[in-house]
């Protein structure tokens, strides 16, 4: 009867040590899912003529016509901005395909809209194109009128006279944004190859720019719920007011854990990528609490894929953590229009340590139980010697 006794006994001893240690170890978790975009300068360049006072496209058919000394043709080179805000600039060649004493010139061309300044090789917009808008370069070639017909013994001599000319307009465009250009400067852009590199655009078709509205971003909190043991938080997604990035972005954010429990909670963070792309390489976090810098490094380092203390709160408390993406102004085209998702996963303790590992909508670590039934069955070993010790 007494044996039996003590195998209760060794029971509710089992009990009593795990359930100290639910209490000891209690953790909440909560996620919110963040999507990140990089965006796009893109622009598109078309060939216009003016008839009846309204632009119309120029064709292949205008292309071929035959023009004579001292004649005015209507042509309008309209820049049009497909996507992100940006500066424009536009390069004009010319030219023949023979040689001549007075080739068709720069001085030819007239009709430039003021906005446009004249530097090195490059005519310059001074405003920002905006998403949409369009930007008209010149509307008209004059033939100069020195382009007289030449005869000799054989008749009209070929000089002017049936020669072909190509006018080539090139434009480039740079993000408006993390950008100043001077336009005192022979190179208002800066340094082409130092400042900044001029690429083809990679992503011409096939996707829809929408134009970012800019907002006070939303009030982000992660609030501990004592009476439900749970982590609430207050948007779905914190990352909502950060507009598409651009090269050089460095985008600054602020949210606020609460503790609303009747114990002191340590909070903790980590990150799940849910979407590999090599921009998360680039992007860089940054993570402060007051003056304390928290992490430092790139968004899908490793160290973020497991937990990471935030702050201890006492009942009632709070604490407000800034974050910080920095994106390289060196980014080329290779990374615009990326769209990748970052899961924000956070979880908090009632005592303050070193924070466990614990899967998404895991509650009660496995450490307290192993530790319930070492003790267990320490118990039992003393219980049974006792007993034998008895029957001597």
């Amino acid at each position: 009867m007494k044996h039996k006794k003590l195998w209760i006994a060794a029971g509710i001893a089992v009990l009593a040590l795990a359930g100290t240690g639910i209490w000891a170890l209690a953790a909440a978790e909560t996620s919110v899912t963040n999507t990140l975009s990089t965006s796009v300068v893109d622009i598109g360049l078309e060939n216009y003529k003016s008839v009846d006072g309204k632009e119309v496209p120029f064709t292949e058919e205008d292309k071929k016509v035959m023009v004579m000394p001292g004649m005015r043709i209507s042509q309008i080179p309209r820049l049009t901005n497909k996507a992100e805000d940006c500066y424009v600039r536009a390069g004009i060649s010319i030219d023949g395909k023979k040689e001549v004493e007075r080739p068709l010139s720069l001085e030819d061309i007239s009709g430039f809209e003021e906005t446009w300044v004249k530097k090195g090789e490059y005519y310059y917009h001074k405003d920002i194109l905006k998403t949409g808008e369009s930007a008209r370069l010149f509307d008209t070639v004059t033939i100069p009128s020195e382009w007289e017909t030449r005869y000799d013994e054989d008749g009209v001599k070929d000089h002017y006279t049936l020669n072909d000319w190509e006018i080539t307009v090139r434009v480039d465009a740079i993000q408006a944004g993390n950008l100043t250009p001077d336009f005192n400067s022979d190179s208002p852009w800066g340094i082409e190859g130092k400042d900044y590199a001029i690429q083809k655009c990679i992503q011409e078709e096939g996707y829809e720019f929408n134009i970012y509205q800019k907002e006070e971003p939303p009030e982000f909190t992660v609030v501990y719920e004592g009476e439900s043991g749970k982590l609430i938080t207050s948007q779905e997604d914190f990352f909502a007011g950060i507009p598409r990035l651009l090269p050089g972005d460095k985008q600054k954010g602020v949210f606020t854990m609460k503790n609303d429990g009747e114990r002191k909670q340590t909070f903790y963070f980590r990150t799940e990528i849910l979407e590999e792309q090599d921009i998360l390489e680039q992007i860089l976090l940054s993570i402060q609490t007051g003056e304390k810098t928290i992490y430092e490094g790139p968004l899908n380092a490793r160290v973020l894929q497991g937990y990471v203390s935030l702050c201890s709160l006492e009942k009632g408390k709070e604490q407000e953590v800034h974050f910080t993406l920095t994106v390289p102004k060196e980014l080329d085209n290779r990374y615009t229009l990326n769209n990748c998702k970052v899961r924000w996963l956070f979880k908090t303790e009632e005592e303050p340590g070193k924070a466990l590992p614990v899967k998404t909508g895991d509650i009660l670590p496995a450490v307290p139980w192993a530790a319930a039934f070492a003790g267990a069955s320490l118990i039992v070993v003393l219980c049974r010697k006792k007993k034998r010790g008895k029957k001597c």
